[in-house]
């Protein structure tokens, strides 16, 4: 009989010891697993602020560039210019001086221009002071009008203002997109559309061209274009997604939730 319980008791230490080393090591591998989870994300969040500091450095080398560009460059052109005039109007020379000396003058313009041109592209100044919908009008009226392309663009009159990180963030992808289909598509139309609803905002960009799909096998040698795309929309907590359309072309949207402006 005492060697019965002997067994038994045995028998249930060797048990309960086994429930116990079981439940330690399930412990244990559950607090490793929440470790994990918190290492990654303590990593995506510095990966999120790293990504955040270059784009925003980007920016400001685009703005430091645009500047010079305007403040310098065309100031120097503009005074060039004025002294060009001031000789026209000076002096009496022949004909071929005089013609010699306007087609300078007509170079000098059309250098002023092209400045003028960089500079806008560098720094949106309409997207500061009138949003991202006046923006976007503005950008697509100039690639249309240097392009061969017919560009629609659908929008809502009274579309409310964004923070400004995230209204640069989409103005640079629906611009960089443009330049892949002016690049690359062989479309001859772009339609654009940007809709707004209640803390929630699309944007679609459906071209007429070859249609191209990015495959997430080669993500990893994608272009810079694509890759900046997929920086700054990740930025903001925004997807895109690629779809070729039935006919002809491309269809991207790009989708995101956001919040109004505060004017505090």
């Amino acid at each position: 009989m005492e060697v019965t319980n002997i067994v038994i008791f045995g028998t249930l230490g060797m048990l309960i010891l086994a429930i116990s080393i079981v439940a330690f090591v399930f412990i244990y591998q559950k607090k490793i697993i929440k470790r994990d989870l918190e290492l990654q994300k303590i990593q995506a969040a510095y990966q999120k602020e790293l990504l955040k500091a270059t784009i925003e450095g980007q920016e400001k080398e685009r703005k430091r560039i645009a500047q010079d560009l305007h403040d310098d460059i065309g100031a120097m052109l503009s005074t060039i210019k004025l002294s060009l005039v001031k000789i026209l109007r000076g002096k009496s020379m022949d004909n071929g001086e005089t013609e010699k000396l306007l087609n300078t003058k007509d170079l000098i313009d059309e250098t002023v221009n092209s400045v003028r041109r960089l500079s806008r592209d560098l720094l949106p100044a309409t997207l500061d002071e009138f949003g991202l919908v006046h923006a976007l009008q503005q950008l697509l009226e100039k690639i249309e009008s240097n392009s061969h392309l017919d560009i629609e663009f659908h929008h809502s009159v009274q579309a409310p203002r964004l923070d400004p990180t995230t209204e640069l963030s989409l103005y640079r992808v629906v611009q960089e997109l443009c330049n892949n289909i002016i690049k690359h598509s062989n479309a001859t139309k772009i339609d654009i559309s940007l809709k707004h609803e209640p803390q929630h905002l699309e944007i679609v960009v459906q071209d007429n061209g070859d249609g191209f799909v990015p495959s997430e096998s080669s993500k990893s040698g994608a272009s810079l274009g694509l890759k900046n795309i997929e920086s700054r929309l990740s930025m903001i907590n925004a997807t895109i997604n690629y779809d070729l359309v039935h006919s002809r072309g491309t269809k991207v949207l790009i989708s995101m939730g956001y919040f109004y402006q505060s004017d505090n």
